[in-house]
């Protein structure tokens, strides 16, 4: 879907976890994917991938399916994780499509606004489209889990730091 609407030429996505969206996604086959986590989940992560290869009669499902695959360990609340993706090889003045699912909520309002400005900059320098998701206030209490950051009106947030073209 991302891939027919909007070439892409980097698919950036923070703390994925054990996402496989460059394992299964063909559309990511012209695009380079980065990968950013903390690195003992990336280390868990490619781990349980090369168990799956080990164990499998067919190694192609378990095969990249973008251009490229580049894991980066880094942590977003600390200033340097966006230094250590371009000497990893992302180039800032590319096309990229930037994935924060399941991320901001936990971060405290310092880091998520951080993280937030570093990408509003990177905007605009070249075609960016940042997918995340947002919380707003009454459902940070809807669990136990620690949600700290929020926000009632992104439509309003994002474009006050430096987004365009917001839709929700």
């Amino acid at each position: 879907f991302l891939a027919q609407k909007l070439y892409i030429d980097r698919l950036a996505t923070s703390n994925v976890g054990m996402d496989t969206r460059a394992y299964r996604l063909s559309c990511l086959k012209d695009s380079d994917v980065f990968e950013v986590d903390f690195p003992q989940v990336l280390d868990v992560k490619t781990t349980i991938l090369q168990a799956a290869k080990d164990s499998s009669n067919d190694c192609q499902h378990i095969m990249s399916k973008a251009k490229s695959l580049t894991r980066v360990a880094a942590d977003i609340r600390e200033s340097d994780w966006l230094e250590k993706l371009e000497i990893a090889g992302y180039l800032p003045q590319k096309n990229t499509v930037w994935i924060l699912e399941g991320i901001l909520y936990y971060l405290t309002q310092s880091h998520a606004m951080q993280v937030l400005r570093i990408l509003a900059n990177k905007c605009a320098l070249t075609h960016t489209v940042l997918l995340a998701d947002f919380m707003n206030k009454p459902s940070t209490t809807l669990s136990n889990s620690a949600f700290q950051f929020y926000s009632d009106w992104p439509d309003q947030l994002l474009p006050s730091i430096g987004f365009t073209h917001v839709k929700l």
